[in-house]
């Protein structure tokens, strides 16, 4: 897992007197890759690349060069390439050699042979960009479903590229941190929601969407595009495999998904939550291991004992007991005692959570979901002592329909993105006229929805039910999902950690996409086909174990009044910048009846951290709203 940054600027100007601009922005992502970095530089181009090594450490030094006479092909790369064994002998079988064992030299030889359309061939999570001087072009490539970033922006002449917002603000002398009336829009309509679709709030700046590419080829002293191109979508067509076969067919498409991610250099670890997406992906592992079924170059063997992970809040279990039949601690127990794990939990407490208030606002450049991300974070720095490779459950319910919104009526007759109702949707009672005005917020979340749902492929014959089922499912695949892999890849790259996630295997997604209802939900639960493919692997309890919500014990009273505090102090500073856009009455209400249970709400609490993080935000990144 890595860091890369860019500058490309094809006109006079020459780049070689930029070294200590490259240098900068490389520097911005060093948590991305503390272990070794390197640079290309030439006149016409600059590429920094830091590096975390999980494959062939000696081999897969980046940039990476491939030299076609006096020109040459350079590549840097963040991500795995999982198919990288069998490109490289079809790529053998074509007449090349390799100088390293590495997925980036498969790349770029891809790129060799087959150009642009070497993407299409391509397995795994990745942001590419190659610039190459003979044809005098520079491509980025994302994988299918955008679990690794890459942000880009172009300032006259200039081409700027990275693995994060803050390598681009590095560049100082072309990017400023501007915000437009659509980045307020989006600050307080989707606040941690927002995805490439809907812009990255910060004026002219974009990250390339998941499943496409962009190419730019000189022209004259600049350059010319035609844009975002997409390789990759979901597409409709009837599901024609019964319930005994879709079972069977998902069964081998997570274990060959989870098998081609078990190839690594260094160990693999593995989030299990109790929950069954988490506890499947165990078992499954342990299980190939047992029967040496891994491909070769697997850390995991027969004689391995698995570590395994999870996080929880200080009174999980009085809640959960309280709120649903039994905790979670004793379903995440009786997955460690089946597959004899070695296990380690973290607790997160509510002072831990104000400490880190801010952390996932910096790992994102953007006002985050602290109290998602945090619990998070504090479980992966503990996975990074025993490990550099993470396998998570992440995108199970996406794929799977596994949240509420899939059955809630009002949820499915919702015209928002659903989440939102639940989030930000109310604040327009917090903001203040002048800003009301100037943004229409209403519509703007009307043009979001409308802008996501023109675009679903829907299939022809299925009814109003069905489809309403596929439009919920689109959402939170190419929407929700977007967050949750944006959440993962931040936090984790914070801790130098990289997280594998096999559910979002392009082929699995493909597979569940057009699977209908009444088979994901099979035996009136969810995740029902996921339950049907896991019989012979999970102890029956296990499987019938229904999801938990997500702990109470997050919005524990505590937690909720040291926000209150937090925010009371910077609303009675007269220079704070969140005072240019709220109404202090309604928020001070809130703060004032703190220690009453009837203000003590979810809706209050996204209020109170949201403000928060926008007011440090501002400071932190000196942003200017134009």
């Amino acid at each position: 897992m890595c860091g890369i940054s860019g500058w490309v600027n094809w006109s006079n100007l020459d780049l070689l007197k930029e070294i200590d601009t490259i240098q900068k922005m490389n520097q911005a992502v060093f948590h991305r890759g503390p272990e070794e970095g390197g640079f290309f530089t030439c006149s016409d181009a600059l590429f920094g690349h830091r590096r975390l090594c999980v494959i062939d450490a000696a081999g897969g030094k980046q940039p990476m060069e491939y030299k076609k006479g006096d020109k040459s092909i350079v590549l840097c790369f963040n991500g795995e390439l999982y198919n990288f064994q069998d490109l490289r002998k079809e790529l053998e079988q074509l007449g090349h050699t390799f100088k390293s064992h590495s997925d980036t030299e498969v790349i770029l030889m891809s790129y060799v042979e087959w150009g642009e359309e070497c993407v299409k061939r391509l397995n795994g999570m990745f942001a590419v960009a190659i610039f190459d001087q003979e044809k005098e072009r520079l491509f980025f490539a994302r994988d299918h479903l955008g679990i690794k970033p890459l942000f880009y922006c172009i300032r006259g002449d200039s081409i700027l590229f990275g693995s994060e917002i803050k390598v681009l603000l590095s560049n100082s002398k072309l990017v400023q941190p501007l915000v437009d009336k659509d980045g307020v829009a989006q600050l307080f309509y989707l606040g941690a929601f927002r995805t490439p679709e809907t812009g990255c709030v910060f004026k002219d700046i974009n990250e390339l969407g998941a499943g496409k590419t962009i190419t730019f080829n000189k022209s004259g002293g600049s350059f010319t595009t035609s844009g975002e191109k997409e390789y990759w979508n979901l597409k409709c067509a009837p599901h024609t495999d019964d319930l005994k076969a879709t079972e069977k067919k998902l069964r081998h498409l997570i274990e060959a998904a989870l098998s081609r991610q078990l190839v690594s250099d260094v160990p693999i670890t593995f989030l299990l939550s109790g929950g069954l997406a988490s506890s499947a992906l165990v078992s499954l592992a342990t299980s190939l291991a047992k029967s040496d079924s891994l491909p070769e170059q697997s850390p995991i063997n027969q004689k391995s004992v698995l570590k395994t992970f999870s996080c929880e809040f200080e009174g999980d279990e009085k809640e959960y007991k309280e709120e649903i039949a039994g905790p979670k601690k004793p379903w995440m127990e009786k997955v460690v005692d089946n597959v004899q794990s070695e296990h380690t939990s973290t607790q997160c407490s509510v002072d831990q959570l104000l400490d880190n208030l801010l952390s996932p606002m910096r790992a994102r450049d953007l006002p985050s979901f602290s109290k998602w991300e945090t619990p998070l974070r504090l479980m992966l720095k503990k996975v990074k002592e025993h490990g550099v490779v993470l396998i998570s459950d992440e995108g199970s319910d996406e794929i799977f329909s596994g949240y509420d919104w899939f059955k809630k009526e009002e949820a499915l007759k919702m015209e928002r993105l659903p989440w939102i109702g639940q989030c930000y949707a109310h604040f327009n009672k917090y903001l203040n006229s002048k800003v009301l005005n100037s943004v229409d917020y209403i519509k703007y979340g009307e043009n979001i929805y409308k802008k996501a749902i023109e675009r679903i492929p829907m299939l022809e014959g299925e009814d109003e039910a069905q489809q309403k089922q596929r439009i919920q499912s689109w959402l939170f695949i190419k929407y929700f999902l977007i967050y949750m892999l944006e959440r993962e890849d931040r936090v984790s790259m914070s801790q130098s950690l990289e997280v594998r996630v096999p559910y979002c295997d392009f082929n699995l997604v493909e597979y569940c996409w057009n699977i209908p209802d009444n088979i994901k939900s099979v035996g009136d639960i969810e995740k029902g086909i996921l339950r049907r493919s896991m019989i012979s692997q999970l102890p029956r309890d296990i499987l019938n174990h229904q999801k938990d919500r997500y702990p109470l014990s997050v919005q524990d009273t505590n937690y909720f009044i040291g926000i209150c505090n937090i925010l009371q102090i910077i609303l009675l500073d007269s220079n704070s910048p969140i005072l240019m856009f709220i109404k202090c009455e309604p928020i001070n209400e809130i703060i004032e009846n703190k220690n009453k249970q009837l203000y003590q709400t979810h809706e209050n609490q996204v209020v109170i951290e949201h403000l928060i993080q926008v007011n440090n935000w501002i400071l932190e990144y000196k942003v200017k709203f134009v």
